[in-house]
């Protein structure tokens, strides 16, 4: 048996050690999920307060969302992303079209929009990104990144 360093943490089952936590140097703004109720419209999806939430909290970090770079909106359908773009004041263009082709894949549109910006060159070191991960219309969260 080999003696661990001090400080190490403990293997995992099948011999594998933990890995360090890393937290990345960003801001999250997590809405609360009472705050998302629906219409009762199936065909009109409503984001009750989470659009607003998401609003105020880009103001308070001082994000004009023109100034972004690339918005990546989790894809859950068309009609969702172009109602959550436009209520959060989005432009079509700083997002990149994933539920055409890949259909709903849930939160991983979001890297899929990350490297089609990076292949379509909207992308480079220092731009400005803001993650939309929205469960279903029930919660958000709003995540801002410098590339």
């Amino acid at each position: 048996m080999q003696a661990r360093p001090a400080g190490d943490a403990p293997a995992r089952p099948g011999g594998s050690s933990p890995r360090p936590v890393r937290r990345p140097a960003t801001s999250t703004c997590r809405c609360s999920p009472r705050s998302a109720l629906t219409s009762g419209n199936p065909r009109t999806p409503t984001f009750l307060g989470l659009d607003e939430q998401a609003k105020q909290w880009l103001n308070e970090q001082r994000t004009d969302t023109d100034r972004l770079d690339l918005a990546c909106v989790q894809q859950a359908s068309i009609p969702f992303v172009d109602t959550i773009c436009r209520r959060v004041g989005i432009r079509p263009d700083q997002v990149i079209p994933t539920f055409a082709h890949s259909g709903d894949v849930a939160a991983a549109t979001i890297p899929l929009q990350l490297v089609g910006a990076v292949e379509q060159g909207m992308l480079r070191p220092g731009g400005s990104v803001a993650l939309f991960g929205l469960a279903g219309g029930a919660g958000a969260a709003v995540m801002l990144l410098r590339w």
